[in-house]
Formats: structure tokens, sequence, C-alpha cells
């Protein structure tokens, strides 16, 4: 107690000494540093485009008092790398750019819309002109004349790649039949009447700018299913047609039949190679050919001795070599594939009457009521809307969802083959 009594008494001063040297130094600490009062600069995004579809890039500038920022964007607070970006699906956007040591940009908007598409239906098919048939295709109704009319000629077949329309079908020279094809309307032809007086042009495929076209070449003693590679023949069977072709990552499918006596086989070729599809216990034929990833679709029929007939011929279709059995009485012209659903039209004969009809699966679909003569010749399907191409009391049609369209013609016309296409509008 004495020794405490002693320490305040006898340093009183150290100690006031020494808080107020304390205060002193924190005083002038106070007094050395300046508050920070600069403004921080403000961030400024720009897009490329404020509006825009689903599928394009919009690129983002970031500057700050008008020079480049290096910043990191954020889309609907998710940070996107580096200044681009696509957007896939509809809606409203908001974009902002951050970086440390800047205030954060305004909102951008960005309005993504659905893309618009312009949708154009091609018909390929034939007119009577007086006594002769004329080779023509219809853009969305307007027909398009492709052969002069002096002589018999049929378009068999269509397809547009890039904006270019391909028919294919059969024209005369006076003296024989031609297999032919028409670019823009400029004939292609690629057979001789001296050398086989008959050759048809049946269907058509376009691949990387060569064009394929499968048919028959005949003469006199022989019959040759063909088809042909930028005009370049590849025969592919004696005795045989080849009715339908497309190309699938390079490779060429096509079918059609061959004869091994007594009866017609159908048949697949890839490439040269073929791929029997019957047993031949039976007449078969193939008829058309679709790919859908990589699995192939062929539709056919079979019918027994009584001749090549709609009222004796069993509908189906084979999914890579498998059968798949649909009706009776009806002749398969064509099939396509379209979310996993298997579309197939047909030429259908039942109770004595002529009718267009398709499947979907295994349901049958029926297009007209038998009054008239009717026929479905080509089916394609485009995000759920089903288009035939066919014949309806003597006129070319089609029909859209079961809605026929009669297509401009005179007494009498045939619609073969249907292609929709969509073209991207800005």
């Amino acid at each position: 107690m004495k020794m405490n009594n002693f320490i305040r008494n006898k340093y009183p001063g150290i100690v006031l000494c020494s808080l107020m040297l304390l205060f002193s130094c924190s005083k002038e600490d106070g007094q050395d540093k300046e508050p920070d009062t600069k403004e921080k600069s403000q961030l400024v995004i720009i897009a490329s485009s404020t509006e825009t579809t689903i599928g394009k890039e919009i690129t983002f500038e970031v500057t700050a008092d008008a020079e480049a920022i290096d910043a990191d964007i954020y889309i609907n607070d998710n940070k996107i790398s580096g200044t681009t970006h696509t957007f896939e699906e509809a809606a409203t956007y908001t974009a902002v750019a951050k970086k440390e040591g800047y205030t954060d940009s305004e909102n951008s908007t960005i309005v993504v819309k659905e893309l618009q598409y312009q949708t154009d239906v091609y018909v390929a098919g034939y007119d009577q002109v007086g006594s002769k048939t004329v080779a023509k295709y219809w853009k969305n109704g307007t027909p398009v004349t492709l052969s002069d009319g002096s002589q018999n000629a049929i378009a068999h077949s269509i397809v547009v790649d890039n904006g270019d329309v391909y028919v294919a079908g059969t024209d005369n020279d006076g003296t024989g039949s031609l297999a032919v094809y028409w670019k823009n309307g400029t004939r292609v032809t690629m057979t001789t009447s001296s050398e086989y007086p008959m050759a048809y042009g049946r269907s058509i495929a376009v691949d990387n700018g060569d064009v394929y076209v499968s048919g028959e070449q005949k003469n006199l003693s022989n019959n040759v299913a063909t088809y042909w590679k930028n005009g370049t023949p590849v025969k592919l069977a004696e005795g045989g047609r080849a009715n339908g072709i497309v190309v699938d990552g390079g490779d060429a499918h096509v079918i059609g039949s061959g004869y091994t006596h007594p009866n017609y086989i159908a048949k697949h070729w890839k490439n040269s190679t073929r791929i029997t599809l019957t047993n031949g216990d039976q007449n078969s034929i193939a008829t058309a050919v679709t790919v859908d990833n990589g699995d192939v679709y062929v539709a056919g029929h079979a019918f027994a001795d009584y001749g090549y007939s709609i009222p004796y011929s069993s509908a189906k279709y084979w999914k890579n070599g498998t059968p798949v059995t649909l009706g009776e009485n009806a002749l398969p012209t064509g099939i396509a594939v379209d979310n996993g659903d298997v579309y197939v039209s047909a030429k259908d004969y039942s109770n004595n009457k002529n009718y267009a009809k398709y499947w979907k699966n295994d349901t049958p679909v029926v297009l007209t009521d038998g009054r008239y003569t009717a026929e479905a010749n080509a089916i394609t399907v485009d995000n759920g809307d089903v288009y035939v191409a066919g014949v309806d009391n003597s006129k070319a049609v089609y029909w859209k969802n079961g809605t026929p369209v009669t297509l401009e013609s005179n007494w009498w016309a045939k619609a073969t083959s249907i292609v929709v296409i969509k073209t991207p509008v800005e």
C-alpha cells in the first residue's frame, strides 16, 4: 500500500505527460489522413443491338470516361465469358458491366424475339396442254413451266438447295424418252435416245453442290436401275428400276427393285452396295426413302401374282431393314419422319374407289371422300404440319393438314412431289 502511494506521489508528472503525448499523436495522425472524397468512374455498356432474334450473337463494349475498359458482363445476373453472347430463347434480358474500382453500369435491355420465317411450298408435276404433257412446278401456287410442250415431258421430283430449284423428270427428243433434270429452269440431259430409247429421272437429291438423280434406262433388251451423280451414270441392277434417292453424310441411298425370277424384289442400295429388303417369295417394290438421325426408312409394297395392281398390294415400310405393315389395297408413294413419327403417303383402293391417304405411324388419314379418283403421290412434314401432293378429280393438288389447295392447271394435271422451304426473315 505504501509502495502504491509512493508511485502515485513520485511520478504523477510522468503519467500525465505520457497521456498527453498519446492524445497528441492520435490527433496528428488523424489530421495527416485526408478523407477519400474522389468519385468512382461509372462504367458504360453498349450492345451491338438491343433487339435481336434467337440464335443471333450480340457484342458488348464497355467504357469509362470514354476509354475502353476490360470489365465483367452479366446478363440477368449471370456472368458471361468474354464480350459476346448468343441468345437461345425469346425473352427480355438485362445486361450490366461490373469492375472493381468502378461504379456498375446502368442496365442495358436486350429484347430477343422468335425467328420469323417465310414459308414457300414447291410442288412438282405435270399438266396436260393439248395432246402433250408439260413438265412444271408450282411455287406457292404459281406455275413455272419447264418443257415447251412440243413433246411429252413429266416432272417427277423436286428439291430446293441454297435457293436453287432442281427438278428431276423425263423429256422427249422426238425419238425417245430422256432422263433429265432442270436447274432453275435449264434442262440437263443425262441420257441419249440412241443408246437407251427410254430413260426416266424419278427422284433427285443435292448434296454439297453435287446433283444425284435416280431412275432407269431401257433399251430393247434390258432395263437398268441407275443413278446419276452430276450426270455420270452408276448402274445398280439389271432388270430393275431406281425409284428414290436421298444423300446422307455423303452416302447415296437408292431404293427400287430388281428382278430375280420369278419375282421383283424390293431393294436398297447404299452407294452401289445392294441391300435386299425382302426374301423374294412374292413381288415387292420399294418406292420412297428418307434418312433421319442415321436411320434409313424405305416405303414400298408387296403384291401377289396378279400383277402390279393396287387392289392386291400390301403397304409397308422398312426401318433399317425391319418391315412394318401398314394396310392392304394401297400403294405407298412417299415417306417422311418428323420428331420420331413416320408418315407414309399412298394411293388407296378400297370399296372400288381410289382415295388419297397417308399414315401417321400406323394410323390412316384419308384425304378424299371417294367421289372422284384421287391419289397421294408424295409427303413432307414441317414442324408438325403435314403436306401431301397428289391428284383429286383430275386436278393437281396438295393438302396441308388435310385442307386441299388446288393448283392452277388445265383440264388434267398431277402433282408428283412436294417440298417446303422456310427462310428466316430479318
